[in-house]
């Protein structure tokens, strides 16, 4: 997408209804192993924390939700998201694994903010993103719902009824093509879809921060979910995010990201990719190819939420070197 691509602006959200935006989808991340590490350095101390989850302020109205599920097997939350705050509008970035992480975040939202939230973006179609949101809802109403057509329509094929199917159909579809600007009052964000970790996933740039929530396009310390990936276009959408001015992402798990941390990721994907484009070419299976990968020194002691998941990212590459023939 071209630097100076036209942005789409969303219009002032309407009062707060009973609508309810997205169903669940898919099962949360199963995983048992320990976390390994405290969050980075680059993370600023917690001012709410949670077995579940803590929440790090990053700027003026702009805090990270970073979940811990592993550390006490507490999967409330499972993603990270964020709480981004203007005088009009309370934006929350995802809707976590479970309605009861959903309605924590809502609550956090009204004591940090001073106000529930006003709209919801989830950044995909996975369940650890989406599973919460009947949780946004209250006596008073819902958040209006932001969401791609694409992630729209996997969710529902994910399964959604009752008030999360009508939660779904009621939400604002962002622009596939082109960045959508959202205006909170004295905070805009802007929504970029990209893809690569699923066919439609969208990154949050919080205008005048170096701040990027990245969704599951960025991992760190953690080996990627390739379930749903397109390996060519997820390596390129993580150069673009480190092709542009941020310098603090906000990574779908683990610890907050810098720099140095997101280009660890990409040698990861880069590794991955190199070791599954020379074992296709031995005529090794997936499986086999997968017990011969090992990670790169610079993340030796990352974490796999399953022991399938090298075999289940080479085969998405094979898939993707078996369709270019």
């Amino acid at each position: 997408m071209a630097a100076d691509a036209p942005i789409r602006r969303v219009p002032p959200s309407p009062a707060l209804s009973r609508r309810r935006f997205l169903g669940l989808a898919g099962s949360a991340l199963l995983a048992s192993v320990a976390w390994r590490r405290a969050l980075a350095a680059v993370t600023p101390e917690a001012v709410v924390t949670e077995p579940f989850a803590g929440i790090h302020p990053l700027a003026e109205g702009v805090w990270a939700i970073v979940s811990t599920p592993l550390e006490t097997h507490d999967f409330t939350t499972v993603c990270n998201g964020g709480i981004v705050a203007g005088s009009d509008r309370v934006l929350v970035i995802e809707a976590f694994g479970s309605p009861e992480g959903a309605a924590w975040a809502a609550g956090q939202a009204q004591r940090l903010a001073g106000r529930r939230p006003t709209d919801v973006l989830v950044t995909h179609f996975h369940g650890d993103h989406t599973g919460g949101l009947a949780g946004f809802a209250n006596e008073a109403g819902a958040p209006a719902g932001l969401a791609t057509e694409e992630t729209v329509r996997l969710t529902l094929e994910s399964g959604a009824e009752g008030e999360r199917l009508r939660l779904l159909e009621g939400a604002t579809r962002l622009d596939a093509a082109e960045p959508t600007r959202l205006d909170l009052g004295g905070r805009q964000v802007v929504l970029t879809p990209r893809v690569g970790h699923t066919p439609s996933d969208v990154t949050v740039a919080v205008d005048g921060t170096p701040i990027v929530f990245c969704g599951d396009l960025v991992w760190n310390e953690f080996f990627p979910n390739y379930r749903d990936t397109l390996p060519s276009p997820f390596a390129a959408s993580i150069r673009d995010l480190l092709a542009g001015s941020p310098t603090l992402w906000v990574p779908g798990h683990g610890p907050l990201a810098d720099r140095a941390a997101v280009e660890r990721l990409l040698a990861v994907v880069d590794a991955l990719a190199d070791h599954a484009v020379d074992a296709h070419r031995r005529g090794l299976d997936a499986a086999a190819a997968a017990e011969s990968f090992h990670l790169p020194q610079v993340a030796a002691d990352w974490t796999l939420f399953s022991p399938s998941y090298f075999e289940v990212a080479i085969g998405k590459v094979y898939a993707e070197l078996d369709a270019a023939g």
